[in-house]
């Protein structure tokens, strides 16, 4: 558990299907779309996004950038094409 850097909010780190750390918020929200798995081999868990056809009734997350009314500034700028 750790502390946003612009809006002091708690967040926990997780890590995403693609191993990338994404800031979570740590209490369940019923708008969530995140599943957070622990990880073994890892000290962060896994947060993947819920898929309602198939996974079974579960506690959802929402991604802190979804909350933080400072997100853009932790956002990296898109690539061009």
């Amino acid at each position: 558990m750790s502390n946003c850097r612009t809006c002091g909010a708690a967040i926990r780190w997780a890590r995403t299907e693609k191993d990338d750390a994404i800031p979570v918020d740590p209490e369940p929200h019923p708008e969530g779309n995140l599943i957070l798995e622990e990880d073994p081999e890892s000290f962060m868990p896994r947060a993947r996004v819920h898929r309602p056809l198939f996974d079974k009734e579960t506690t959802l997350h929402r991604s802190h950038f979804v909350t933080c009314p400072d997100a853009a500034k932790h956002r990296k700028p898109r690539r061009r094409a």
